[in-house]
């Protein structure tokens, strides 16, 4: 069994006439030390009503929480956008986390890479301080520095009613040591 870290697969081609290597593909690998569960703590199914928000949580191993809620059966464009300027400044990709656009987005504030969620023909927000904007009402992101994440009540009052799908990403350290999903059910009264 590997050791729980960060890989890149890859597959490559050697053309011996030309003395070449060539990459044709490369995939982030992430292999876990166990199956870390991200914990919710909003109930299942979460009440708009009842005016509490909810936490998004690791444990204590993790120094960085991020999460994206996205809601299910909609089909979404995405769009998005690289700040060339700030993409040339910074630090060559170390990390899986790096790779993982939408995840990665949902852990900065403002970085190189923007990305918008929106269902067709749905407006978005445009002037948000974050690198991952979603239509209102089929989606949150969020993050913060610690082993949990509140998400206030305010914002999931805001969300549309249904099933949404929770991606959530821990970190240590600036490396990814925890990922994991689950389903929550959004309903608007109990």
């Amino acid at each position: 069994r590997p050791e729980a870290g960060e890989y890149l697969l890859t597959a490559v081609h050697y053309d011996s006439a030309n003395e070449t290597l060539h990459i044709l593909a490369a995939m982030p690998i992430l292999i876990l030390d166990g199956n870390p569960a991200v914990a919710w703590n909003g109930g299942d199914p979460y009440y708009q009503d009842r005016g509490a928000g909810a936490t998004i949580s690791f444990g204590e191993d993790v120094n960085r929480t991020a999460y994206v809620l996205l809601r299910n059966n909609a089909t979404y464009d995405l769009v998005i956008r690289v700040d060339t300027e700030k993409f040339v400044n910074r630090p060559i990709p170390t990390s899986v986390t790096d790779l993982i656009t939408l995840l990665q987005a949902a852990t900065d504030e403002i970085g190189p890479v923007a990305c918008t969620l929106t269902p067709s023909d749905t407006p978005t927000t445009s002037d948000v301080d974050f690198d991952l904007v979603i239509a209102r009402g089929y989606g949150l992101s969020g993050y913060a520095d610690g082993p949990e994440v509140k998400v206030g009540a305010e914002a999931l009052a805001s969300l549309n009613p249904g099933t949404y799908s929770l991606y959530a990403l821990g970190m240590k350290d600036g490396k990814a040591i925890a990922v994991d999903y689950r389903e929550v059910e959004i309903q608007a009264a109990s």
